[in-house]
C-alpha cells in the first residue's frame, strides 16, 4: 500500500437531518434578583359586615368638661325674706275675705307680706274679738288656710321660714310656720306695734305708742334690745345695714338705726305724715299721707338728693318690685306705679276701696283693700 494521499477539499453541506429527540430536562438553574414592585391595583368591592364584637372593658373617666351656662334662678325664700325682688308682669284677680274658709269671714285686710308661693293677710274675723291672717295661693287666690293670731293685726313680715304678724291691742307679735300656720309662739314687745321688718337675722317691730323698736332673734323670739326711737314709729325697712322707721307724730321725717350700733340714730326730712316705706338697692321710698306725695331718698346721703313726687290722695303704702315703686292711695282707690330709676309716673290703676297692703309675688303686686274686704292682683 502506497503512502496516504493529501487531504481533498470539504465537500458540500448536506442536507438538514431529522430533528432529534427531546433530551432529558436539565438541573433548575439558580433563582434570579427580584423584579421591581409593579402598581398597585384597583381596590375590591367591601366585603359584608363582620358580626358584633363582645363589649370591651370600661374606660377611665374621662376629664371634666367646661361648666355649662347659668340656669334661670328660682326663688330663693331668704331673698324674699329681705325683699329682694326681680322684674314684674301685670295681671288681674280679686279675692273676696268675704268668701268663709273653713267658716270663717274676714274684714279689713291691711298688712300683707309673700313667702315664695303664698300671700298671707292679716285682717279681722268677723265672728270673733281675735285677728286672723288668711294664707292663699299667690297663683290663683286659692284659700289655703286661716290661722289665729292677736287682736287688730296689723303688718306681716316674712323671715325665709316663719310669718310674724303685730297685734296693735295685745302688744305682741305672733309666729307662724309658713309651711302649714303653726303657731310658733306670742312674744311681748312695746305699745302699740305696727310695722315689722326681717333683717337676716332679726325681727324689728316699730312700738308706735311708746316710740321705741323691739328687736328680737328671728330664730325663737327671744328678747334683744329695746331702742328709743322719734314719735310715733309706723313703718320699717331694712337696706342691708340700717332698719328705716317712719316718724308719724314726728313732722315731715324717718330715722336711720345701724342694726350694729342701733342707739345711733339719724333723721331725715321727708313729707308730712309719712306712714309706710320701702328700699329698692339704693334709696328709701317713704309715703307721706299728709301731703299726697312720695319721697326718694339716697340712702348713703346726708339728706342731699332726696326728691318728692305726687301720687294720689292719701298714699298710705309703698312697695318694690325689681323695677318700679307702688303706692297705694286710700282716698281715691287707686294704686299708682313709678319707674325707680327717675320717678316717672307709668300707671295708675283702679283697685278696692281704701287700699293699704301691699306684696310682691315676684310676678305680680297685691292690694289690701280695707274696707272692699278684697284683695287685688295687679
Amino acid at each position: 500500500t502506497g503512502p496516504q494521499g493529501a487531504q481533498g477539499d470539504t465537500g458540500a453541506q448536506g442536507p438538514k437531518g431529522d430533528k432529534g429527540d427531546i433530551g432529558p430536562q436539565g438541573a433548575t438553574g439558580p433563582q434570579g434578583v427580584d423584579g421591581a414592585t409593579g402598581p398597585q391595583g384597583a381596590t375590591g368591592p367591601q366585603g359584608p359586615t363582620g358580626p358584633e364584637g363582645p363589649q370591651g372593658p370600661k374606660g377611665d373617666t374621662g376629664a371634666t368638661g367646661p361648666q355649662g351656662p347659668e340656669g334661670e334662678a328660682g326663688i330663693n325664700p331668704l331673698q324674699v325674706a329681705i325683699l329682694r325682688w326681680y322684674e314684674s308682669n301685670e295681671s288681674g284677680i280679686e279675692v273676696n275675705l268675704h268668701l268663709p274658709l273653713g267658716g270663717r269671714v274676714l274684714t279689713e285686710p291691711l298688712g300683707m307680706a309673700f313667702d315664695g308661693a303664698n300671700l298671707w293677710v292679716a285682717a279681722r274675723d268677723a265672728n270673733q274679738v281675735r285677728g286672723r291672717v288668711r294664707k292663699f295661693r299667690a297663683l290663683d287666690g286659692q284659700g289655703l288656710g286661716d290661722f289665729n293670731v292677736g287682736k287688730d293685726p296689723q303688718c306681716v313680715a316674712f323671715d325665709g321660714e316663719n310669718i310674724w304678724v303685730t297685734n296693735l291691742k295685745d302688744d305682741t307679735v305672733t309666729k307662724l310656720r309658713a309651711s302649714d300656720g303653726t303657731e310658733l309662739g306670742v312674744f311681748a314687745v312695746g305699745n302699740k306695734p305696727l310695722g315689722v321688718a326681717f333683717d337676716g337675722t332679726d325681727i324689728w317691730v316699730a312700738n308706735s305708742g311708746d316710740d321705741s323698736l323691739t328687736r328680737l332673734r328671728a330664730s325663737d323670739g327671744s328678747f334683744v334690745a329695746k331702742i328709743e326711737t322719734g314719735s310715733s314709729p309706723a313703718a320699717l325697712a331694712f337696706d342691708g345695714s340700717n332698719i328705716w322707721v317712719t316718724l308719724a307724730g314726728q313732722i315731715g321725717q324717718v330715722a336711720k338705726h345701724p342694726i350694729s350700733d342701733p342707739e345711733k340714730r339719724t333723721d331725715f326730712r321727708v313729707g308730712a305724715f309719712p306712714v309706710a316705706i320701702a328700699f329698692d338697692g339704693a334709696n328709701v321710698w317713704v309715703a307721706n299721707d299728709g301731703d299726697d306725695t312720695v319721697t326718694k331718698l339716697p340712702i348713703d346721703s346726708a339728706g342731699g338728693g332726696r326728691e318728692i313726687f305726687t301720687v294720689g290722695k292719701g298714699p298710705r303704702g309703698v312697695l318694690f318690685d325689681g323695677s318700679n315703686i307702688w303706692v297705694t292711695n286710700s282716698q281715691d282707690d287707686t294704686v299708682t306705679k313709678l319707674r325707680a330709676s327717675d320717678g316717672t309716673e307709668l300707671g295708675v290703676f283702679a283697685v278696692g276701696n281704701f287700699p293699704i297692703g301691699l306684696a310682691f309675688d315676684g310676678a305680680n303686686v297685691w292690694v289690701g283693700n280695707a274696707t272692699s274686704d278684697t284683695v287685688s292682683k295687679r
